[in-house]
């Protein structure tokens, strides 16, 4: 009888450790794809500020030619007026 009780402790103990191994597997998963997402949105950041700074550039480069034009225009017109 207490053989047995000893037989069902090391069962149980082992499948403690089965289901403690489980965990550390699904923790280190999880670890993993968090490191992923991190890595992701860090790029999609910095992608983000890569186009913000491209949209700015042009908008400051479609500024500066239109007030070139303007000033185009005005010389155009005072020329023959």
């Amino acid at each position: 009888m207490v053989e047995l009780k000893i037989v069902e402790q090391v069962i149980y103990m082992f499948y403690c450790i089965l289901l403690i191994h489980r965990l550390f597997q699904k923790v280190n998963a999880l670890n993993f794809y968090m490191s992923k997402l991190s890595n992701d949105l860090c790029y999609e950041t910095e992608r983000r500020e890569d186009l913000e700074s491209k949209i700015s550039m042009t908008d400051y480069l479609m500024t500066s030619v239109m007030k070139q034009k303007e000033m185009m225009v005005d010389n155009f017109n005072r020329s023959h007026y």
